[in-house]
């Protein structure tokens, strides 16, 4: 499983989605969405961009490898999305993970 695949797990899981529903509301097939969640497939870039504006998020937060540690700081960054933009998020993920 790669970065990407992890990510958009704990994004649909994060959003309490199941498969089928993002798949719906991507157009995409579910076989489609289970082929980049299981980490068989990559989406092109386009595609990419898609999901991250579907979840609210940056696209460096479905492509980034996090740790442990990083993933417990995107699930407070991502709870408090929808009262700061994204450039906000992000700035606010390097500055915290560098100075923990």
């Amino acid at each position: 499983m790669n970065y990407f695949s992890k990510n958009l797990k704990f994004l649909r899981e994060k959003s309490n989605l199941d498969a089928q529903k993002v798949a719906d509301d991507l157009n995409i097939p579910r076989s489609t969405f289970s082929c980049w969640e299981n980490g068989l497939r990559t989406p092109k870039i386009e595609q990419i961009q898609e999901i991250a504006n579907y979840f609210n998020v940056d696209i460096d937060i479905i492509s980034r490898d996090y740790s442990i540690n990083q993933e417990e700081k995107v699930i407070f960054i991502y709870s408090f999305y929808p009262y700061f933009p994204t450039t906000f998020n992000l700035l606010f993920l390097h500055i915290f993970t560098h100075f923990q």
